[in-house]
């Protein structure tokens, strides 16, 4: 049995008319028409490499089934459910809707791609199994639906939504009892209007309309639509500006947003591509949205959920919480998340005399006085000469390296060779010791200290400021443990406060600029900030840590299933392939790369004071201690008679 075969799950029905019009069991005759209008439309597009599913409303005989197992039943997957409405209401059973909801989706699962066909003999129970397979995301483009009924195009103005939103159309039968004839309807996204693309008689399927049968709706909207699109303040991707608009009729005013950016230009190329309008509308809690304890979403995510706006720009990062509720569009970027702090003062310090000796430098020192030591001890085991002992040998060479004074007694020219190569070798060292400490002594140092969260979080005087509600937020407070549990924790203490985008600027210039706050952002708005308040002040104050975490990838949101995500994937992955909304960025931020890496060490030309050098006379002081410890003990001990 092949990969994708379905289990079928059949159960008999009877299609047939009678003199009334309605669907009936008399004759086989009219199944068999029935069936060859089923077999002109999905031969019409290659269905032998898809599953069929028919759903039907009704009764049901052997006659009707055996017509359709003969033209479909050797699919990748054929599947026949008979779905029993109520009469009263024209309704399903919490049972059947539970039991066909199932079984459909285990058919979806084991399909490569689907067709389901939808019969009933009236509009009201089309209309309901039209709406449970919708409502349980089956129809997710681009399965296909084939709605078979009978009756007038105008009588079937309720189900116009659920037939402009899929990839759908509308089989009616039409003539006689003989059924000689049937029409092939499709409805147009956002203007509902319906267009005839074909038509049925016995001879075969007739295209009437320059569309095909399955026409690809949502590439580029034929009428046109309108779309309400969330967005809300992200510098640089979107900016928006509060203006207050004078041109109330009752003499009040009331405040507009004017909105742009790199992500503005590129919905303003989807609009023009894909043929439709859009107006712009703010969460009212301006933020991205997460989700609360009870299961429901705030800001733009929410405004998706519930359906009040078609999409919305953002951009958003992709995490798997959020997917649940809505669909993601394809990804733009990716970004992370890091710390903006106030630069210190320029510092002096005082240890900065020890600086030019590298630890590369005391390695070759010591590694020379070695060697010398071994050399120097090798001429004395070969001398005839008065042979020196190791310590002298050690204490000679030293005394050189801390430019004291030696009196050379040996008689050997090598071994005066030796000490005068020594000699300059420390003279060579000392003298660019000297100079690189009196260039040193100059240099001031900035404080960086905030390079990591874990050095902020680990601060008591420092408050951390995030944005609130977005995806970052979700992952702080959602952590069981780790750093981000610990960040947590300290809004407990008052050092984790949110705030919306729009205070970024008023957040760096106020609490930032003091020192006990760091701002906590995407590294693109931190660059950006940076940017801004160079353009304005002409300095670096701030600085960016070293360390990113969080990383996510970004994209535009859609409503859950929705059929414009093809559509504007292409259109996306076009204009971020070609690098223009990255070259859109880099013009949305001005001097964005004058503050990105701050020097930490400044130079000036003022006269030594103790604050420079302090730490030498520190040095000093604990040598001249030292010896005079050493001076002590050894008359002391020469006192006693232990030292002969």
């Amino acid at each position: 049995m092949k990969e994708q075969l379905i289990i079928m799950i059949i159960s008999i029905l009877s299609l047939a008319i009678n003199s009334r019009g309605n669907f009936t069991a008399k004759g086989s005759n009219v199944a068999n028409e029935v069936s060859a209008i089923l077999d002109s439309v999905l031969g019409s597009y290659g269905f032998r490499q898809c599953s069929v599913v028919l759903i039907t409303a009704g009764s049901s005989t052997d006659v009707f089934i055996t017509s359709v197992i003969k033209k479909f039943g050797g699919q990748e997957g054929f599947s026949v459910f008979e779905v029993k409405m109520e009469t009263r209401n024209a309704n399903l059973s919490t049972a059947d809707e539970s039991w066909i909801t199932q079984q459909l989706q285990t058919v979806k699962q084991n399909s490569r791609c689907q067709t389901i066909i939808i019969t009933s003999e009236k509009t009201d129970h089309l209309k309901i199994l039209l709406g449970q397979v919708h409502a349980h995301g089956l129809l997710i483009w681009p399965t296909r639906l084939i709605a078979v009924t009978q009756g007038d195009i105008s009588a079937f103005v309720p189900i116009k939504r659920e037939l402009s939103d899929t990839n759908s159309i509308l089989v009616l039968l039409e003539g006689n009892p003989l059924l000689k004839r049937a029409s092939v309807y499709s409805c147009l996204p956002f203007s509902l209007r319906v267009i005839r693309t074909a038509s049925w008689t016995p001879k075969g399927l007739q295209l009437t309309s320059p569309f095909p049968l399955f026409p690809n709706k949502f590439i580029k909207l034929i009428d046109g639509g309108g779309l309400r699109v969330a967005s809300e303040n992200y510098p640089p991707h979107v900016t928006v500006q509060e203006i207050r608009d004078e041109e109330v009729i009752d003499g009040s005013s009331k405040e507009v947003a004017s909105y742009s950016g790199p992500m503005i230009q590129l919905f303003d190329i989807l609009a023009n591509s894909i043929n439709f309008t859009y107006s712009l509308v703010r969460p009212p809690d301006r933020s991205w949205g997460i989700q609360r304890p009870d299961g429901s979403w705030t800001g733009m995510v929410g405004m998706i959920r519930r359906k009040e706006v078609d999409m919305a720009i953002g951009p958003f990062g992709i995490t798997y919480l959020r997917a649940q509720v809505l669909d993601y569009t394809r990804s733009m970027f990716v970004d992370y998340v890091r710390v903006l702090a106030k630069r210190g003062k320029t510092e002096v310090d005082p240890w900065g005399f020890a600086m030019p000796l590298t630890q590369e430098v005391w390695i070759s020192t010591l590694g020379a006085l070695v060697v010398v030591l071994g050399v120097a001890r090798g001429m004395h085991l070969v001398s005839l000469q008065r042979r020196e002992s190791v310590g002298e040998i050690v204490y000679q060479y030293v005394k050189i390296l801390l430019q004291q004074d030696l009196l050379v007694r040996s008689p050997l020219s090598s071994t005066r060779l030796l000490f005068a190569s020594w000699m300059i070798l420390m003279l060579v060292l000392i003298k660019s010791y000297s100079g690189n400490l009196m260039s040193l002594l100059a240099v001031r140092y900035i404080s960086q200290p905030f390079q990591t969260l874990r050095r902020v979080e680990q601060n008591p005087g420092i408050t951390m400021v995030w944005e609130a509600n977005t995806a970052f937020i979700q992952t702080i407070y959602s952590a069981k443990s780790g750093i981000f549990r610990d960040v947590a924790e300290t809004e407990k203490v008052g050092r984790f406060k949110v705030i919306s985008s729009t205070r970024y600027s008023s957040t760096i210039e106020e609490e930032v600029m003091r020192g006990d706050h760091v701002l906590v952002v995407e590294d693109l708005s931190c660059k950006m900030l940076l940017a801004q308040h160079f353009t304005k002040t002409g300095n670096c104050e701030f600085y960016l840590s070293k360390e990113m975490f969080l990383p996510l990838t970004f994209a535009m949101v859609l409503q859950k299933n929705s059929p414009l995500g093809l559509a504007v994937n292409e259109r996306i992955k076009a204009v971020s392939e070609s690098g223009l909304y990255n070259h859109w960025l880099q013009r949305a931020v001005p001097n964005s790369t004058s503050c990105i890496q701050p020097p930490t060490k400044v130079t000036v030309q003022s006269s030594l004071s103790i604050n420079n050098i302090w730490g030498i006379f520190v040095i000093l002081v604990s040598g001249y201690i030292i010896s005079l410890i050493a001076f002590g003990s050894e008359h002391l001990l020469s006192s006693s008679g232990c030292l002969s």
